[in-house]
Parts: structure tokens; sequence; C-alpha cells
């Protein structure tokens, strides 16, 4: 960790640490990134041939983390949704988590745009499914993320 953030003092961008969701593709599309770490589910914004430039030049790795912790966090896979008990919205706000993350609606995204583009870490399904894994190279990444971590101890 002290060698992470030791290269983002000498040589990060300017304010990274202010960075929100879409600065972080742009600089990374650009050369300006070397590094970025973040939730798989941000990977099909820079691995889609159609939208990325440089789609097929990098790889995908765990994030850094402390020595001796071997249990790397599920927030890198997960979508981590969730229903505020104070929603005065509660069933439509679950009926919406149910149907981005139903199969009906990673089939719809694949069919419509591609396989991937579907949402990563939501369902098991996709991993088994060739189509997902040749589209979206982050898929064995990711899926070795999900089996890697320990629900019981996050």
């Amino acid at each position: 960790m002290d060698k992470y953030l030791e290269l983002m003092k000498n040589y990060g961008s300017p304010g990274a640490v202010g960075n929100e969701f879409n600065d972080n593709p742009e600089l990374f599309e650009t050369g300006k990134c070397c590094i970025w770490i973040d939730a798989s589910v941000g990977a099909s914004v820079i691995t889609d041939p159609k939208e990325a430039k440089y789609a097929d030049h990098f790889g995908f790795a765990r994030f850094p983390h402390k020595d001796g912790v071997d249990n790397y966090g599920s927030w890198l896979w997960s979508w981590a949704l969730s229903i505020l008990k104070t929603s005065q919205h509660a069933k439509a706000v679950e009926t919406f988590i149910s149907g981005v993350t139903s199969k009906e609606y990673t089939e719809l995204v694949a069919r419509e745009d591609s396989w991937g583009n579907t949402p990563p870490g939501t369902r098991k399904s996709p991993y088994a499914n060739p189509e997902y894994t040749m589209n979206a190279p982050f898929a064995d990444a990711t899926l070795q993320l999900i089996e890697a971590v320990d629900v019981m101890h996050p």
C-alpha cells in the first residue's frame, strides 16, 4: 500500500482523490492514468471495442492489500444494492433491483448491446456462458474474486 501511495503522490494526476467515476475511465483511455482501481462493473467502459480506444492493451488484477490479508474485500465485484429503511418507495426500488439483476435483463443487454456490457457480478450464469467470457475480458478475474471472497469475514 505504501508503494501505491508513493506512486500516486509522485506520478498521479493532480486531484485524483476528487475524481468521479466518469473522470477515471477518461484519464485511463487517454493514457493519463495507468492504474485504475474500481469495481469490475466499470470494466465494460474500458473494454468495449466500439468505445474504448485501447480496449485490448491492458489486463486486470486484484487491487493492493495489506500484507497477511487474503480477503481482498467483496466490494470489487458486488453492486452492493440496498434499500433505505426510510424509503417511501421501497417496493419500487426492490422491483428495480430485481429487474436490473435478473437473467432476463442480462440477456436483454447482451442482445441489444453486447455480452461484454452486461452487468458483472450480478448473476452466476453468465460466467458459464462462452459468449460472456469471450466478450468480457474481465470475466475470469471477476469470477476468481467472487469465489475467493469469504463473505463471513468481509
